[in-house]
């Protein structure tokens, strides 16, 4: 029996699924300079609030993590308990980057991209996180770097 529910190749696919669906879409409340949040109006109103919920987390459970005013990584909420610790740390990256207000592609784009610079000097430094290795198979070259327009929409 597995120790996780959440796995990182789950969190990977909803990832996918959710950002292949809307790449350019960049969250209104850290873009306005709001306080992030996973759920708004009824809503999954950001990258990984929708992961979650296309994983099957309730919107009531959503809002709970909302009151809690924490980040992912500073949470003590036991929801948080339900993920694999390398599949935990890819959601709290990719927090960090859609709470940046770039378009959802980017976000993903820059969560997997290995720095050739590092590739070559000093491998130790060349990847993002413990979800982006070589042994996992999850790295960039399944992500085309988005390009943006003028208005930071991917294009």
């Amino acid at each position: 029996m597995a120790r996780y529910r959440y796995g990182l190749d789950d969190v990977v696919r909803a990832m996918n699924e959710v950002v292949d669906e809307r790449p350019g879409k960049v969250d209104r409340r850290p873009e306005g300079g709001l306080t992030p949040r996973f759920v708004e109006h009824g809503q999954c109103a950001c990258l990984v609030g929708a992961m979650l919920y296309r994983l099957g987390v309730e919107l009531r459970t959503l809002r709970n993590l909302d009151r809690e005013d924490q980040r992912i990584r500073d949470s003590v909420h036991p929801f948080w308990n339900r993920f694999d610790p390398v599949a935990l740390a890819l959601l709290d990256h990719l927090q960090n980057g859609n709470d940046g207000a770039s378009p959802w592609g980017r976000v993903r784009w820059g969560a997997f991209r290995v720095d050739p610079y590092w590739i070559r000097n000093n491998p130790k430094f060349a990847y993002p996180g413990p979800w982006c290795t070589d042994e996992n198979g999850h790295h960039e070259e399944r992500y085309e770097a988005p390009e943006t327009g003028g208005n930071g929409e991917a294009t």
